[in-house]
Order: structure tokens, then C-alpha cells, then sequence
């Protein structure tokens, strides 16, 4: 039978073919679908993260908020960051002045590196708050603080505090705008703040070109967004040390020791473009390492099969609207054996397991 024929015979059934397709996919979408899955996927990429955070020790582990806490076990957590993906999305690409991730900052540098861990349900090797967001964070912080330093340098030079000191009244406000045009000036080169913009492969060139284009912008707005006393601070954390990010996924076995040799390489390339500029890092500092952890990676569902006895799916944390029932990532872990035991030996059975926990809670979130 040909497929005009099929067409025909399906049309008379009052189904048209496509309409049939369309309820295939959709039953076998609910088929893999299902929260036992979706538990199991978590407790695999977790392992993955588990190995990776032991292996970058000392450097905190934090999970980047909504998705990263599913991946990491509360006792390997340093903490919680927030960089939404958001303002990584391709044309919507931000720096968050109200999401500074100061913390973030402080952590790197008093443990010369910081582990970031989210996960992606797109199908893509990381999500954007990793492969965009971070590296924009990164590179307008390490830009400003450059800035900062050559405009103190520049006021000392010149026998001028870098503070308002004793100035009063209009005095005072004047000097203040005169060191915000200063620091404006400081930072006037878009190529020159650039030059600490990192990006990972999975970024296209254009795109990435369009990121580049912006960091100066950003690393000027934020002058007006910050107190004096906050870009000493951050002088002061960073030390000449510009925040570098590298990225590690299941598809690659990971080795601090290579991501410690992926950002001493980076850094070498950034002094390299600035070596014509005053505010160029010394190539003897080691950087400041963030380390992006895509947690979940794209699987086809033939090498799913294949590998286990259910069905994986890529970025569950990521997806949580669709399954959790009220189950929450703290939740979740602390019944996470218990959940991963009656995932393994029946869907109905997990969800009959986090009903009862909704029930013992009164019927809400867990």
C-alpha cells in the first residue's frame, strides 16, 4: 500500500495520518515522561557531579538556582548562586546589576576557584546561565576591577584620593563624578574590556562577537551601579587575578588539573591582548578558576536504552513544573534512596512514594 493510499484509508477511518502521528508521539512522550524517570535521571547525573565536585576539591560546590540543586547532594554544597539563563538567551544577553553574585566572587577568591553546577533539558551541552551568563559576569567584573585599578593608580600619580576623603557638600558629589569619569575613561575601550570575555566552543562566532561588543558597555554601567567602597573590595578580592571560567560535561572526564591548565592558558592569551595595555594582568598570577558543571548530558534514546533499563532523560532538574508533584530538591534528597528504590521497581509505585510525602507534609510542597 502506498502512502497516498494510507492517507486515503486513514482519512475515511476519520483519522487523518498525521493526526495519528501526532497521538503516537504524544503516548510515547507520556511513556517517557514518567516521575520514576525522571527520579532516575537525577540520581545518574548527580553521581556524575558527586565525582566531579570531589575532584575539584577545595573549590565550593554551588548550585545555581532553579535546577542546580536537584544535581548536588545538600552535603557537598557550599551554598546556592543565581545567573539566570535568561540573560544568556541569544539577542537578551544582560549583565544583572541586582543579581551581582557577590558571594560567588568572595569564594573564588579565597579558595582560588569556585564549582558552579546547572543543567539543561534543550538538548545542548550547557545551559546558557553557564555557557553566557557566567562568562558575562566574569569578564565585566575582572574589566571593571581592571579599570579600577589603573584609575587608583592613575589618581595616586597624580596626588589625588581615590575616595571623596574630606570633601564636603557639592565638593564632595563633584569628585565623586570626576572618579566616575575617570573610571568611565578607564574602561572607554570596548575591545580592552573585552579582552577578559571568555566563551565556550557551543557559542557561535557571531553570536559570540555580539557578546564581545557589549562587555564595555556593561563594565560602565556598572561603575554607576557601585559604590567606591565596593570596587575597592573587588580590587582587593580579585588582586590582579580576572575571574576565568572553563566548562566540564559528562562527555569529558574531568581533572582539576586540566581545568587548572585550561584557565592558566586563557590567562595567558588575556595578557597576551592587553600586553599593550597598562592594565594588563601579570602573566605570573594564576586566575581565578569558575568552574561551570553542566550536570545533565544530551542522550539519544537508543543509547538510553542501551545503558539502562529506563528511560533517561537529559536536564530532569530542569523540568521540574512537569513532574515534581510538590517534591522539592531539599525533599527530594532527603528521601532520595527511598525514592530511587521504588523509582527503580515501578512508576506507580514512585508516585504513590512522594504522595505520601506531600500527605505526611499536609498536602503541599514537600
Amino acid at each position: 500500500m502506498g502512502s497516498g493510499d494510507e492517507d486515503e484509508l486513514f482519512s475515511e477511518l476519520g483519522h487523518p495520518r498525521r493526526t495519528w502521528h501526532r497521538e503516537l508521539r504524544a503516548i510515547k512522550q507520556r511513556e517517557r515522561a514518567t516521575m520514576a524517570n525522571y527520579i532516575l535521571s537525577l540520581l545518574h547525573d548527580a553521581d556524575y557531579v558527586e565525582r566531579a565536585a570531589a575532584e575539584a576539591a577545595p573549590w565550593p560546590l554551588l548550585a545555581n538556582l532553579r535546577a542546580g540543586a536537584w544535581y548536588a547532594r545538600p552535603a557537598l554544597v557550599h551554598g546556592t548562586c543565581y545567573f539566570k539563563s535568561t540573560d544568556g538567551h541569544a539577542g537578551s544577553w544582560g549583565f544583572s546589576h541586582t543579581r551581582l553574585n557577590w558571594h560567588v566572587l568572595q569564594l573564588a577568591a579565597a579558595h582560588g576557584g569556585v564549582v558552579l553546577v546547572d543543567a539543561t533539558r534543550k538538548g545542548k551541552r550547557y545551559p546558557d546561565a553557564l555557557s553566557k551568563t557566567v562568562p558575562i559576569w566574569c569578564a565585566v567584573l575582572s574589566a571593571l576591577a581592571a579599570a579600577e585599578s589603573a584609575r587608583a593608580e592613575c589618581a595616586r600619580d597624580l596626588g589625588t584620593s581615590a575616595l571623596d576623603g574630606g570633601a564636603d557638600g557639592g565638593d564632595r558629589s563633584a569628585r565623586r563624578d570626576d572618579a566616575h569619569e575617570a573610571l568611565q575613561s578607564a574602561i572607554s575601550s570596548g575591545e580592552d574590556a573585552a579582552r577578559f570575555l571568555r566563551l565556550p566552543d557551543a557559542v557561535p562566532p557571531s553570536e559570540a562577537a555580539q557578546i564581545r561588543s557589549r562587555v564595555g558597555a556593561w563594565a560602565r554601567r556598572l561603575v554607576r551601579a557601585t559604590t567606591a567602597q565596593m570596587r575597592a573590595q573587588l580590587v582587593q578580592l580579585l588582586s590582579g587575578r580576572p575571574l576565568v571560567p572553563v566548562w566540564q560535561d559528562q562527555q569529558h572526564a574531568f581533572s582539576r588539573a586540566a581545568a587548572c591548565r585550561d584557565a592558566a592558558t586563557a590567562m595567558q592569551h588575556l595578557a597576551r591582548a592587553g600586553a599593550a595595555c597598562a592594565r594588563a594582568p601579570a602573566p605570573s598570577l594564576e586566575p581565578l578558576v569558575v568552574l561551570c558543571i553542566s550536570a545533565s548530558a544530551p542522550v539519544s534514546e537508543a543509547a538510553s536504552r542501551e545503558a539502562h533499563s529506563w528511560t533517561f532523560i537529559q536536564g530532569a532538574g530542569d523540568d521540574e513544573e512537569a513532574w515534581c508533584r510538590g517534591l522539592t530538591p531539599r525533599a527530594f534528597w532527603a528521601h532520595a534512596r527511598a525514592l530511587g528504590e521504588a523509582a527503580a521497581r515501578d512508576a506507580a509505585q514512585c508516585e504513590r512514594a512522594v504522595d505520601a510525602l506531600r500527605a505526611r507534609a499536609g498536602g503541599g510542597g514537600v
